[in-house]
């Protein structure tokens, strides 16, 4: 998890506004500038999340990130893995759009429906996911390993056409 300073800088960027992810591990010292545009650089010609990039070539930690995602945005982190009853809660939550926004269903109060996602969601996608299920949305922070390991785990018996139509370009 973060340390302290870093914990203390990216609140001083939280009240600055929201700040794209490769600025803010920048600005927080956790990778440099230039790895940053190594990234950028990948992303564009690969079209993967960023996250993803920093991660894959060393950069940065998985927790570095979502950590920062979850102190900028003031969302609190979870670990999937401490959750049961999911297949219940999957039945609220499409595996389209569970698969589309990588978000995993962790609770339901009411109308409100809690989910964990390890990046942040558009407004268009909270509003997709609103009018689809009719439920409020909350979202909390948790790994992207956690969140690949749960929609498995939650969808494993969906059949091809359950899932999003990828982009083939």
């Amino acid at each position: 998890m973060a340390s302290r300073n870093q914990v203390n800088e990216a609140l001083k960027l939280q009240k600055s506004g929201r700040k794209r992810l490769g600025e803010m591990l920048a600005e927080l010292g956790i990778v440099s500038y230039d790895d940053v545009g190594v990234a950028l650089h990948l992303q564009r010609r690969e079209r993967r999340r960023l996250a993803e990039i920093l991660i894959d070539l060393g950069f940065c930690s998985e927790e570095s990130i979502f950590s920062c995602y979850a102190l900028q945005l003031g969302m609190p982190l979870i670990s999937l893995s401490q959750l049961s009853n999911r297949s219940k809660l999957a039945r609220l939550l499409p595996s389209r759009l569970a698969y589309k926004y990588s978000i995993v269903p962790v609770d339901r109060s009411g109308k409100v429906l809690v989910v964990a996602a390890s990046e942040p969601l558009s407004d268009r996608a909270k509003g997709e996911i609103e009018k689809e299920t009719g439920c409020r949305l909350m979202v909390v922070c948790s790994s992207h390993r956690d969140i690949e390991a749960a929609l498995e785990q939650c969808y494993q018996k969906m059949e091809y056409s359950d899932f999003p139509v990828l982009d083939k370009r």
